[in-house]
């Protein structure tokens, strides 16, 4: 009986080897209030061309999923609403065999113009506040 236990484990783990994952999403992380409200995301992982796709977040909102020829290829096409927050929001595959996959991606507010180092801004495309980061590159020092 304990034998048949872990052969029955054992396949269920191998099972999970091979399931559908998201193995990238480009762009990484997009901005709220930008001119142009569209947004297409590419993922790739095995397989995901099969899945279905849905999201949930405030101001954000599917318009079209393309497949093309390969199948471990995705375009999914978002509009990004005009009063849309920072944050961030979950993208949900759902492939043939009801398994969930889950990606986070982000939202970040605008960088205003000019250099900033880290510190709280008021955005004005949104009105948020967020915290930028730049990293300038250290000067080098005389040998």
């Amino acid at each position: 009986m304990k034998k048949l236990s872990v052969i029955v484990l054992f396949i269920i783990w191998a099972g999970g080897l091979f399931a559908t994952q998201v193995d990238q999403v480009e762009p990484l992380f997009w901005w709220t209030g930008m001119k142009n409200p569209s947004l297409q995301l590419m993922v790739h992982g095995e397989d995901i061309s099969a899945a279905a796709v849905s999201l949930n977040y405030p101001g954000v909102s599917l318009e079209s999923v393309s497949r093309v020829e390969n199948p471990n290829y995705l375009f999914i096409n978002l509009n990004i609403g005009a009063g849309t927050r920072p944050g961030r929001f979950d993208l949900h595959f759902r492939t043939a065999k009801k398994q969930l996959i889950t990606y986070s991606c982000e939202l970040t507010c605008p960088c205003p113009t000019g250099l900033t180092t880290t510190r709280n801004i008021r955005s004005r495309a949104t009105g948020v506040r967020c915290i930028r980061t730049l990293t300038l590159p250290r000067p080098i020092a005389p040998q």
